[in-house]
């Protein structure tokens, strides 16, 4: 499957700038109506967007962004001035994020361009994918709740199982060592 079909397979309506703003409060994510209209006026409110968004559809918080895993500490110790490296790190573990998540939308184009120069067609277009990304969560929650409590169930019949073989090994066992005596 090209790139072409595989961007097609994902369809999603174009939202409104209202109902951006009413979904997007919906979510506990507020947002106005000029920074949907000039984003790049309002940077900052746009990367808190994508912040707010990631931690939504990833559960990535701002803090596990902020503090690069033990390996990437150490590969930036070794580099010639890691000083100059601490937020360039997480700036790219945000940019990352925000990749996963607006790929998981069905938007595969997202770049440093949408973060640093936003413009009001493409952010209509990622907070619409956002959006539907949202709706199809909330309504397919209830299947995983509910898979995972039976799976919950299983894994505990499981345990129980495994307990009682244990035992009757056990017994097994010293069945064996009574009838060898």
């Amino acid at each position: 499957m090209d790139l072409t079909a595989q961007q097609q397979s994902f369809a999603f309506p174009l939202l409104k700038n209202a109902d951006i703003i009413n979904c997007m409060s919906e979510l506990g994510v507020p947002l106005t109506a000029d920074e949907l209209a000039e984003p790049v006026r309002h940077k900052d409110r746009v990367r808190e967007v994508f912040l707010m968004l990631i931690e939504f559809g990833l559960g990535v918080t701002e803090e596990e962004l902020r503090h690069p895993s033990p390996a990437v500490q150490a590969k930036r110790a070794g580099l010639p001035h890691p000083e100059l490296h601490v937020e360039s790190v997480s700036e790219l573990k945000f940019l990352q994020q925000c990749r996963r998540f607006m790929s998981i939308c069905g938007l595969r184009d997202f770049g440093w361009k949408d973060l640093g120069a936003p413009t009001s067609k493409r952010i209509r277009r990622q907070l619409s994918g956002a959006i539907n990304f949202a709706r199809f969560r909330e309504e397919r929650m209830p299947i995983y709740e509910e898979l995972t409590q039976q799976r919950e169930e299983v894994l505990a019949a499981l345990r129980t199982a495994q307990t009682d073989r244990t035992a009757l090994l056990a017994d097994l066992d010293d069945a064996r060592a009574a009838t060898d005596e």
